[in-house]
């Protein structure tokens, strides 16, 4: 509104006769309200130069002529930059629909400081929500009740669900239109749609941080959680719904390896005991070789579990400490398991005669292997 007034306007230089209205902006943008006094009625009273002005800093306002403090250009060019400016404006602009529905379009929060009747007007209201959403605290209660001013409320800021009334707190679509925007709005949703487990997987299905909403019960629960990391999932955030599961679940090796099977990054979630379990860790490996750089730093630097690793999952060449990864017997028995581990290797060991002989020996098993599938 402020760049489409201003451009109507004529430039306010003819009215600067001791030529320092640059200066003074200048010093109005540096916070030096003080210039302003300095003005002179003429600038003071001029629009152009009042905009400028605001354009800075919209306490200039403070500084302007009385006409002006009441023209409805710049009380909507101040609007613009704070909904306090609203206050500014006289009790008959206030009620005034017109004038209203220009200063909510320009910030939804100058709601606030209009006529209480224009608070209950749906069209005012609907403007204002969808130029901030959290402008829904200041309308009349009877619109927080609306679904079709709520829905555009926390469709423009998910947390506006916070000033919606309870009934609608508490509707499914609502809810998941309000978290989808922001998750947090989440904390805003009765607990007994945080308990609803086909509620919460929709919203972790958007959002892996929905999790840590969810009710105590259903984050201890291990199918819902297993079922929580499959949705996680679709939405591409490698099991990190794992998280927030409580800690028991953390520690229980069935999840944790499914979990594994589905993204090998889900296991850096689990417990520091488990990531520091051989046993475990040699499972997880074999599952998905990404496993391996999630292990616990005493397995990551013991020869004999990279060993054992690259023997079930040669694979895991490409994740083995730096340490490690020039130690030839190590490349030999990764590419032993799997001859694309080849490729992870130091270039001098992709050239070294054993190893390439064993990449030659997998090669012809494989072909062995295929010609016997296909004569059965």
């Amino acid at each position: 509104m402020e760049d489409r007034a201003r451009s109507l306007l004529d430039g306010w230089e003819g009215c600067d006769s001791q030529g320092c209205g640059s200066a003074i902006l200048e010093r109005v943008r540096r916070g030096d309200l003080k210039a302003l006094a300095a003005a002179g009625e003429e600038l003071l009273g001029n629009r152009s130069f009042l905009l400028d002005a605001l354009s800075r800093d919209v306490r200039a306002l403070d500084y302007a002529s009385d006409i002006l403090q009441a023209d409805p250009v710049v009380l909507l060019a101040a609007i613009a930059r704070s909904a306090y400016s609203t206050q500014l404006a006289p009790d008959s602009f206030l009620k005034d629909p017109a004038f209203v529905q220009q200063a909510v379009e320009c910030n939804g929060h100058a709601l606030e400081f209009v006529d209480g009747e224009l608070q209950k007007d749906k069209a005012i209201v609907m403007a204002a929500v969808q130029q901030s959403g959290s402008s829904l605290q200041y309308a009349a209660g009877s619109l927080r009740v609306d679904v079709e001013i709520v829905r555009a409320a926390v469709r423009q800021d998910g947390l506006a669900l916070e000033y919606a009334a309870e009934q609608l707190q508490a509707t499914p679509d609502l809810a998941l239109d309000a978290a989808c925007q922001n998750m947090s709005a989440l904390k805003f949703v009765p607990s007994i749609l945080l308990s609803d487990r086909g509620f919460m997987l929709k919203a972790i299905r958007r959002s892996a941080f929905a999790m840590q909403f969810a009710a105590e019960s259903l984050r201890r629960d291990k199918d819902f959680v297993f079922e929580a990391i499959k949705q996680d999932g679709m939405a591409g955030r490698d099991g990190l719904v794992l998280q927030f599961a409580s800690e028991e679940l953390r520690s229980d090796r069935e999840l944790l390896l499914k979990a594994c099977r589905r993204f090998g990054s889900a296991i850096r979630l689990a417990s520091s005991a488990l990531l520091g379990d051989r046993k475990f860790m040699w499972e997880a490996i074999q599952l998905n070789a990404v496993a391996l750089q999630f292990a616990a730093e005493n397995l990551r630097s013991d020869r004999s579990f990279i060993l054992e690793a690259l023997q079930r999952k040669g694979a895991c060449l490409k994740y083995v400490p730096e340490e490690f990864i020039t130690d030839r017997e190590l490349v030999i028995e990764a590419v032993k398991n799997d001859r694309s581990a080849l490729n992870y290797a130091p270039e001098n060991l992709r050239q070294d005669p054993t190893i390439l002989s064993e990449v030659n020996r997998a090669v012809s098993l494989s072909n062995r292997d295929d010609s016997a599938g296909e004569e059965g």
